[in-house]
């Protein structure tokens, strides 16, 4: 990986699904050598029970009540994702939804979701949605052979990092991003796209008009 202090591995635990209403409860950010950059509960500012979530992640309003809110990290985070080259996460849209609602600007960050990745490749085909089904962390983790406590945002981060690592090494994912390459060359050089040897062409024409307007 190039640079890879400046690409961040993330992953949250949150109140709920919906960024307007819920919030992060917990964030993990490990760097691409595998250092934990922050971990730690967040305590929310609207609510104070989650049962639903509770049930998946554990976490309650005792373990946050004495925490730090997102806006207090703020002076120590904004620097952080301000850095960072490239986010990525297990249905990194989903995190990166509560981050941005949360006000970490994050329009300027490459991101990669590696749930959309390694689904396109392994996920059971779907009739209704004409797509691949997406495959859930521990079954990419499963894949690749890595165990990890599943829904603790750190050990997700991690197990991301290890998994997106597998991932850019997987034979069957290169051949089909060097597939979607080639077919992406083909259509705009069938519907004359114009390459470099035609932007070459059409510099050399226009000087040939400017020479013969001149002299």
């Amino acid at each position: 990986m190039n640079h890879p202090e400046r690409i961040l591995f993330i992953d949250t635990e949150t109140t709920g699904l919906d960024p307007y209403n819920d919030e992060i409860i917990s964030l993990a950010i490990v760097d691409g050598n595998g250092e934990t950059v922050f971990y730690d509960y967040i305590r929310p500012e609207k609510r104070r029970r989650w049962p639903k979530a509770t049930e998946v992640n554990g976490i309650t309003w005792k373990d946050v009540e004495n925490k730090k809110t997102l806006m207090d990290l703020e002076p120590g985070l904004g620097p952080v994702f301000a850095n960072a080259r490239k986010i990525v996460g297990y249905n990194v849209d989903f995190d990166i939804r509560f981050l941005k609602q949360a006000g970490v600007p994050l329009d300027h960050v490459e991101t990669f979701c590696v749930m959309k990745e390694f689904s396109s490749i392994y996920g059971e085909w779907s009739e209704w949605k004409q797509d691949r089904k997406w495959m859930k962390l521990s079954e990419c983790a499963d894949h690749y052979g890595f165990k990890f406590r599943a829904h603790d945002a750190l050990e997700d981060a991690k197990v991301t990092r290890n998994c997106y690592a597998r991932l850019m090494k997987d034979p069957n994912y290169l051949r089909r991003i060097g597939q979607a390459s080639e077919n992406k060359e083909q259509e705009e050089g069938e519907s004359g796209g114009c390459g470099t040897g035609c932007m070459v062409g059409v510099i050399v024409l226009l000087l040939l008009i400017i020479f013969v307007l001149l002299f």
